[in-house]
């Protein structure tokens, strides 16, 4: 009988924490009604710095800026290793491009824009986007978003990319502009 009662004290204790766990996290958690009131939030998922560690190991942060001569300095094969490696380890799968070898090769071109100032529309339109409030990696999506627009463009008629539209459209880039001409894109 002693036993049985015990079994029972413990069971009403081990009620009780669930109860108050789950009180705790109910007033942790945003009511619905707050987390729609909550601006969106533009940085997206890329928003924070590697951990220093694996940045120094890959060599490559999107969220950091990398001295210019050191970018330039570097063979081409070793700027597209180190940001594809970059998106391999340091994001989660669910947020890695569908084509890392392609992304990657957009992320060089828009780092190569910004280590050589040309250009100077990118460093700019960098520039806009930070105030504007996304991270430096996302600003290189947006930058980088324009830019295969254009080399698609190019592609397509066969001719160089035009140089004074692709700086216009840079000019003219803001958060806003991105994302409403990124949702329009099928």
């Amino acid at each position: 009988m002693a036993q049985s009662h015990g079994r029972q004290k413990r069971a009403a204790k081990q009620k009780k924490r669930r109860q108050a766990r789950k009180e705790a996290k109910a007033r942790q958690a945003p009511k619905p009604e707050q987390r729609r009131a909550e601006p969106p939030k533009r940085s997206g998922p890329h928003g924070k710095p590697l951990h220093a560690e694996l940045a120094a190991e890959i060599g490559y942060d999107a969220n950091r800026v990398l001295g210019s001569q050191q970018w330039l300095a570097l063979d081409e094969r070793e700027q597209l290793a180190r940001v594809a490696t970059y998106h391999e380890r340091a994001l989660p799968s669910h947020q890695q491009p569908p084509s890392i070898p392609r992304h990657a090769g957009m992320h060089v071109i828009v780092e190569n824009q910004l280590a050589s100032g040309e250009p100077p529309e990118t460093s700019a339109a960098l520039q806009r986007l930070f105030a504007e409030g996304l991270s430096r990696h996302d600003a290189l999506h947006a930058i980088g978003w324009v830019l295969t627009e254009h080399m698609g463009q190019a592609m397509k008629a066969q001719e160089p990319v035009d140089a004074e539209r692709y700086a216009q459209d840079l000019s003219q880039l803001t958060v806003d502009r991105w994302l409403s001409k990124a949702a329009d894109k099928p």
